[in-house]
């Protein structure tokens, strides 16, 4: 059953239209990230879903009930919706205890006190928080703020929670952590989750399904796996993942491709989706892990220039040209080639796709 339903959204800010005919389901217990580019529309639907922004038409229904109609003119205030959101700012109050702040949901809802201390308590244990109630905001760790506005968001047990990019104020380290006991906390709770980020690898990791937004309009929604591997469009093959997209030319029926701009000529073959023509003009997209580099031999391999090398750890990213373009490898390991060496490029044609 579907926990949340968003049909036909629209909404501009003056002339300048933010949302397109934005349509969505996501399922109860769902972890769902809005994935894209700054100015794309991500942040703007969670605020149409919590009901802080009115969109110009369409309706979304949470938990099976309308909670917005632009034909009825029916528009539920966010109290009523059922919803938690987390801010990227966390928005704690400075003067409120940490207890305080978790509370404060259930208190503007009139819950018995008994109840209130009963259910701060579970969900201070539950973000691993007990013994820090008596706090202020300025006396936790980045991380810990994090927790206290899960945890408030939480607390009143909303059918969809919202999280609007809450990590991005974390250092590297510590947001590696707080996304995998993000994601161990939904589990253990059930809770169905929006998430807005412009953060691939969040996304990625993340996620039971991942929608790609780009200028207001849904891109692709799929499992990590599948945006990543098979992504609909250039935009997505380009932001999702950095793959390097050449162009070519299709040569003849079984799949023989000439790649424009490589010097001297170079051909690749792969199977070719359906409607490809002879003669066509396409984009290939190829992931940097799918490809390899080796001496330069002039054996039909892709010619290259390595043009710099960076040492990643684990791995090693180079930035070779190929004719007028210029792709990203990765290989594992150590640097084995300089800038200025002339390399042949092999591909494994197994993760090459036609974009």
């Amino acid at each position: 059953m579907a926990q949340l339903v968003l049909s036909r959204i629209n909404k501009s800010f003056g002339p300048a239209p933010v949302l397109r005919d934005f349509s969505l389901e996501v399922a109860a217990g769902e972890f769902l990230s809005l994935l894209g580019p700054s100015g794309c529309g991500k942040t703007t639907a969670l605020r149409i879903i919590a009901g802080l922004l009115q969109p110009d038409s369409g309706s979304i229904t949470i938990g099976g009930r309308y909670v917005y109609q632009a034909e009825q003119g029916y528009n539920l205030p966010p109290e009523e919706r059922q919803v938690g959101m987390v801010f990227q700012s966390y928005a704690l109050w400075p003067h409120m205890r940490v207890g305080e702040n978790i509370a404060y949901p259930l208190k503007l809802r009139r819950y018995p006190r008994q109840e209130v201390q009963e259910r701060v308590t579970k969900i201070l244990d539950l973000v691993d928080l007990a013994g820090l109630e008596e706090r202020y905001p300025h006396q936790l760790s980045g991380g810990q703020q994090q927790r206290v506005a899960l945890a408030r968001a939480l607390v009143a047990e909303p059918l969809v929670l919202l999280l609007d990019e809450p990590l991005s104020n974390l250092d590297a380290r510590l947001r590696e952590r707080m996304r995998l006991e993000l994601k161990d906390i939904q589990k253990r709770v059930g809770a169905t989750i929006i998430y807005v980020t412009h953060d691939q690898l969040e996304a990625l990791t993340m996620s039971d399904r991942v929608a790609v937004l780009h200028q207001g309009r849904l891109q692709q929604i799929d499992s990590p796996a599948t945006i990543y591997e098979r992504p609909r469009n250039t935009f997505i093959a380009d932001f999702v993942g950095n793959h390097n997209l050449l162009p070519a030319k299709v040569m003849d029926t079984k799949g023989c491709l000439l790649l424009q701009n490589s010097d001297p000529a170079a051909f690749i073959r792969l199977p070719l989706p359906d409607g490809v023509r002879v003669g066509q003009e396409v984009k290939l997209a190829l992931r940097p892990e799918a490809l390899a580099l080796a001496p330069r031999q002039g054996n039909g391999e892709v010619p290259g220039r390595i043009l710099c090398t960076l040492y990643r750890g684990r791995e090693v990213e180079y930035l070779v040209a190929v004719g007028q373009d210029k792709i990203r490898i990765l290989t594992p390991g150590r640097a084995s080639w300089m800038p200025g060496q002339e390399v042949d490029i092999k591909i494994n044609e197994g993760l090459v796709f036609l974009a």
